[in-house]
Parts: C-alpha cells; sequence; structure tokens
C-alpha cells in the first residue's frame, strides 16, 4: 500500500523525469522547495491527528461507538491524511470496558461504576482492533446486536496495559463494574499470553 508522501514523491520524480530541458533550473528548485513544503506539511498533519487518537486511547476516557467506527481508517480530502491514519495503526495491549444505554447520556454520567444498562469487559492484544470487530460484527456476538438491532448508545474505555498485566487487569475491571451480571460469563483472566 501507497502512502501519499511515496505517492507524491513518485509524482515529483516523474515530472523531472519528463520535463522538457528548456526549464530553467530555478524553476525546478522552486517546484522542488514547494513539494518538499507540501510533504512536510502532510507529514505533520498526519503525525499530529495520529497522537491526538493515542492520546484518547490512553486517557482511558469513553469514547462513542460512532466515534471508533468513524476513526478506524481516517481518509482525508485532497493531502491532509496518508493511509496509515486511524485507530486501527494503534496497535497495543490492553483491556477495555464497553458500556451500552438505551438514550445518549451525557459523559459526565458515563463514568459512574454502575450507572449502564449492560456491560462488557475484555482484553486484547491488539486493543483498538478487538474494539473494532466487537462493533463491526465479528466478535462478542451480544455487542454488535445491541449496537446493530437494539439501537443502543455504546461507549468504549480502553485501558492500555502490559502483555503480563492483561488478566489482572481484566478481573479488576470485571469485578468494578459487576460484568459478570451482564455479557462477561466468566470472572475474567482465563487468557495466557
Amino acid at each position: 500500500m501507497m502512502t501519499m508522501t511515496n505517492k507524491m514523491f513518485n509524482i515529483f520524480v516523474k515530472i523531472i523525469f519528463y520535463i522538457n530541458k528548456s526549464v530553467p533550473v530555478w524553476m525546478m528548485v522552486l517546484v522542488l522547495i514547494m513539494l518538499t513544503g507540501i510533504l512536510t506539511v502532510v507529514h505533520k498533519y498526519t503525525h499530529t491527528y495520529n497522537y491526538k487518537l493515542k492520546k484518547i486511547v490512553y486517557s482511558g476516557k469513553f469514547v462513542s461507538s460512532d466515534f471508533v467506527l468513524n476513526n478506524w481508517i481516517v481518509h482525508g480530502k485532497g493531502y491532509k491524511y496518508d493511509n496509515t491514519t486511524g485507530l486501527k495503526y494503534i496497535n497495543i495491549p490492553g483491556c477495555y470496558v464497553i458500556k451500552m444505554y438505551k438514550h445518549r447520556v451525557p459523559f459526565s454520567f458515563i463514568h459512574r461504576i454502575n450507572a449502564h444498562e449492560n456491560v462488557y469487559v475484555g482484553q486484547s492484544l491488539h486493543l483498538t482492533g478487538r474494539v473494532y470487530n466487537h462493533l463491526s460484527g465479528k466478535g462478542k456476538g451480544d455487542v454488535y446486536g445491541e449496537l446493530k438491532f437494539n439501537k443502543r448508545k455504546i461507549y468504549i474505555s480502553f485501558r492500555p496495559c502490559r502483555k503480563g498485566k492483561l488478566n489482572y487487569l481484566e478481573k479488576k475491571l470485571i469485578k468494578k463494574y459487576n460484568a459478570t451480571q451482564s455479557y462477561n460469563h466468566t470472572k475474567g483472566g482465563g487468557k495466557s499470553w
């Protein structure tokens, strides 16, 4: 898969290769400087957007399912993004809490421990990918059913941690959110990574 930066560089090489020899050197240098500036802006914008997404994931705050689905892979118009921007490219281990409600609720309300209708807690070596699978129908069927068929409002909290702490953190979160009374059928911590 070719990034936007590589595409622009290839275009520049083709321009230089096919350019007429009668074009002054100063004009070719000017074009080179302009393209370098554009590439720098593209790279910086992409890096900044990925940084913002990582900051959200590492914060542990709840985000909506719409946020996760809309930011899975971000494609912008023009040269704002290359194709390595989005939650898909944040590949870290951790646990997650998925809370479900009948109606949209204020974010201040979501952080209350047992203020939810249903909840699911899980763990993964690929945290954002696992949550995306749940929301797109390739994970826990109950979560996808709540989103797709029951039209529930779903909020997710990412809890990154080291691989060795996954079982401990999952057990702690299941107990904290009383998730065995909802979609978790075990007390967690059954994976051997």
